[in-house]
């Protein structure tokens, strides 16, 4: 299951202390019998500095710790169901 956020936002890159344009998506995942969930941001610009490793990366409140792809940050590790509900919630709530 993909959850998709067709609202454009802002993520927060720390290791090129760049802010970017983009979607995010959260790709689910099965891990110890427990559903989470794979976030990833997919940039809308051009201009966006690529990096080697790791990053935090934040949207929003959520803070992911992901590796650029082609134009795109994926999150290296999963998020908990929780968090994802707790970020769709407050980004309901922002939109009101």
């Amino acid at each position: 299951m993909i959850i998709e956020i067709y609202k454009p936002l802002k993520a927060y890159v720390e290791k090129t202390e760049q802010e970017v344009t983009g979607f995010l998506e959260f790709y689910s995942v099965c891990v110890n019998k427990i559903d989470c969930f794979i976030p990833k941001f997919k940039s809308l610009q051009l201009d966006v500095m690529p990096f080697s490793g790791f990053s935090n990366t934040t949207v929003c409140s959520v803070t992911f710790n992901a590796y650029c792809g082609d134009g795109a940050f994926i999150g290296a590790e999963p998020i908990s169901e929780e968090v994802l509900y707790e970020f769709i919630k407050n980004l309901r709530l922002s939109e009101e």
